[in-house]
């Protein structure tokens, strides 16, 4: 064997150790790599769910597999450990790795009631974050009323905001709904989850449940009624709609009182 030859196989054999030794730094034990699997429940229908599943690590690692497994009602015993498993009941697998996953449920049977929770999956052993009990065909909730997708009617006048509807990333959260001249801001702390939330005082501070309504005028501001009503409903990774209903709204200059329903949405 030449020198040449010699160090080929030399540099082959080198490079395969390294590329068994990295696997090995983070083929790990999932239970000491992973933080949390965070499960959210975006959308119930007739006979589907949906879910929005994040998987978050502490150091890197393989994750082969993630997704949801679930169990109905007949089934579910939580006192004699018979929660749903990927071994034992239906699953969906949604991807591989860390971060978030979208999985929709179909097939289902209205009325009956299911147990989910999300999963990680590696060769050494799987991890499952906490159940999320749901009834098929049960809405999370309904909105007393139903304006369409992002208008609002202000001074007798149907503001359709169309396209002109964008999210800002800043201390808050925002969405943000144009029509010159009337503009549109709902706040949040975050991009909000599904759910109901309540208008929060113009001056405090917004938390994981309250958001903040304003409609800007060329010559006036109004602010939403601190502790109405409103309903989020996120149906995809930057995707919900938020809705408001017959909520006062109030001017910052003058005793002028309006009462409105709304709509933003981001698809």
């Amino acid at each position: 064997m030449n020198k040449l030859t010699w160090n080929l196989w030399r540099m082959i054999v080198l490079l395969g150790v390294s590329l068994i030794f990295c696997r090995s730094c983070i083929d790990k034990d999932l239970t000491m790599t992973i933080e949390s699997i965070d499960l959210e429940l975006q959308h119930v229908g007739l006979d589907s769910a949906t879910f929005i599943g994040t998987v978050t690590t502490n150091t890197p690692t393989i994750i082969d597999n993630v997704g949801i497994c679930f169990i109905s009602e007949d089934d579910f015993d939580p006192f004699n450990d018979n929660l749903p498993t990927i071994y034992d009941n239906d699953y969906y697998r949604a991807g591989e790795g860390a971060g978030s996953f979208t999985v929709v449920i179909s097939d289902l049977k209205p009325g009956k009631l299911y147990h989910v929770r999300g999963y990680a999956h590696n060769q050494r052993n799987v991890i499952y974050g906490e159940v999320i009990p749901f009834i098929a065909g049960n809405p999370i909730f309904t909105p007393p009323c139903n304006p369409k997708a992002n208008t609002v009617t202000f001074n007798f006048v149907e503001r359709k905001f169309g396209n002109e509807v964008r999210e800002v990333n800043g201390i808050d959260h925002t969405i943000i709904g144009s029509d010159s001249p009337v503009e549109m801001e709902i706040r949040f702390s975050d991009p909000p989850k599904s759910g109901i939330y309540k208008i929060a005082h113009r001056v405090a501070s917004l938390n994981a449940r309250t958001c903040k309504i304003w409609i800007s005028l060329l010559t006036d501001d109004f602010y939403g009624e601190e502790g109405a009503d409103v309903y989020v409903e996120r149906f995809g990774l930057d995707k919900y709609s938020v809705t408001f209903c017959e909520i006062r709204f109030s001017s910052r200059t003058s005793s002028h009182v309006e009462v409105t329903s709304g709509n933003l949405t981001i698809d």
